[in-house]
């Protein structure tokens, strides 16, 4: 029988033979080599991932932002723009290319931010306001940024010569500057909402539209519109709302909630929702929403701010307590300050025969005592029955928004106001018909409850 002999090879040699066989050894220096190997191309995978997400989203920046994005904007952060303390943003709405009219904007809405007390306020005005329009004439206000549009100077930069003529114009009728506009089609619009994963909205009345166009979007997303209808129904309530029925809710002008008043107002109330959903979302600490809306809304959305100043706004509209938000449209109503004119085609016109009271109006607003977003509750905790429904009906007639009217729990001596809105202003009127209170917090931040003391009216 043959012996079989194995040789002896210090742990320091790179190889031993075992049972006749030569293995080959590992060496910790290699195994690292190997670990580094890994962690760096996993890197290299990682930052090729990110880089396209970063590239896809610049490059949709870069259509976004009118001024584009340099490294100056990114290092050197700019304050927003403002006039007395307020900064004024045009937001533009509408239909976009392949829409028959698509450069007629049908909603024209000035949102004031005052920085001292972060209030806001939500001016809309009429398409059909008739103005002066710097290269076309006597016309409606929707026409001055189809004006600039199609203007001969506009050259390949349309959209920022014509919401520069919409921005004169509305500064105009607004007697404020116009420090920066947003822009957005109807496509913008949805797919702003959709990616936030549709809004909820409040419908106030059943909205009932029969001659509602056969409009819609393709499987590529761009819009389409035929000649037949498409009746629409949105019953009253709390609705769930992607971007389709969203847009059709703020468009809609026939039937129910016809008037473009009513569509204004259903256009602020969009707007707010869609504050309140970005919010909930947490989308701006949220840096893949944020390149979701902006590869999204590339091409349908203009700004003119810079990405810092975008930023800045949002953060401080979306800090903004509902209660400290004003929304108002300037109408024909029997308080308002516009009147219908027909000189052919019908249209909306100042009473007082210039932009005077509008001026004062605008500049004004913040100094309103009453806000339409603040619920005032009305309770008894006197001794008095009835005291809360006569002060409710007082307080109604007065403009403020009355939604409770009940008795409190038990008695208080002394009259005391709740308050979650933190609108001072409305608090000061409050107490020219209630007398003195007691103040007190709660946290609900568009209500005021106002309970009734034994000390009322003495």
């Amino acid at each position: 029988m043959k012996k079989r002999y194995h040789k002896y090879i210090p742990n320091s040699a790179p190889r031993k033979e075992q049972e006749g066989v030569l293995v080959k050894r590992t060496s910790k220096k290699s195994r690292k080599k190997t670990l580094k190997f890994f962690l760096y191309s996993l890197l290299f995978v990682f930052l090729l991932v990110i880089g396209y997400v970063l590239y896809s989203s610049y490059s949709a920046a870069n259509n976004i932002f009118t001024g584009g994005i340099n490294l100056n904007d990114l290092i050197n952060r700019s304050d927003l723009k403002q006039t007395d303390g307020v900064t004024n943003v045009l937001l533009l709405g509408k239909g976009g290319s392949n829409h028959p009219g698509g450069q007629l904007t049908d909603t024209i809405m000035l949102v004031r931010l005052r920085h001292q007390d972060n209030r806001v306020a939500m001016i809309s005005i009429p398409r059909d306001l008739y103005v002066t329009i710097p290269g076309n004439g006597k016309a409606k206000i929707n026409e001055a940024y189809s004006t600039g549009y199609l203007s001969k100077q506009a050259g390949d930069d349309k959209g920022r010569e014509g919401a520069k003529i919409a921005s004169s114009v509305v500064s105009e009728v607004a007697g404020v500057p116009v420090h920066y506009y947003i822009t957005a089609d109807f496509v913008g619009f949805k797919e702003i909402v959709d990616t936030l994963g549709g809004i909820q909205i409040n419908v106030e009345k059943e909205l009932d539209d029969p001659m509602y166009p056969d409009e819609g979007f393709t499987k590529d997303g761009e819009y389409y519109k035929t000649d037949a209808y498409d009746p629409l129904h949105i019953a009253a309530g709390l609705q769930n709302m992607n971007g389709e029925l969203a847009l059709k809710f703020v468009r809609s002008r026939h039937g129910t909630g016809a008037s473009d008043f009513d569509r204004a107002s259903r256009q602020q109330q969009v707007l707010y929702a869609l504050k309140e959903k970005a919010l909930s979302l947490g989308v701006l600490s949220n840096v893949k929403k944020v390149t979701d809306i902006i590869s999204s809304v590339g091409d349908h959305v203009r700004v003119s701010m810079t990405p810092s100043e975008l930023s800045d706004f949002i953060k401080a509209f979306s800090s903004v307590k509902s209660g400290s938000i004003i929304s108002e449209v300037i109408d024909n109503s029997e308080d308002g300050l516009l009147s219908s004119s027909n000189n052919g085609s019908s249209v909306l016109v100042p009473k007082s025969g210039d932009y005077k009271q509008i001026h004062a109006f605008v500049k004004a607003i913040f100094d309103s005592s009453i806000s339409k977003n603040i619920k005032i509750e009305v309770l008894n905790g006197s001794d008095v029955t009835g005291q809360a429904a006569t002060l409710g009906k007082t307080l109604e007639s007065a403009g403020f928004n009355v939604t409770k009217v009940d008795n409190y729990e038990g008695t208080v001596e002394k009259t005391t106001v709740r308050d979650g809105a933190g609108v001072k202003g409305v608090r000061d009127n409050l107490a020219k018909y209630i007398g003195k209170f007691e103040l007190e917090g709660l946290d609900r931040d568009d209500v005021i409850v106002v309970i009734i003391g034994q000390d009322y009216g003495n």
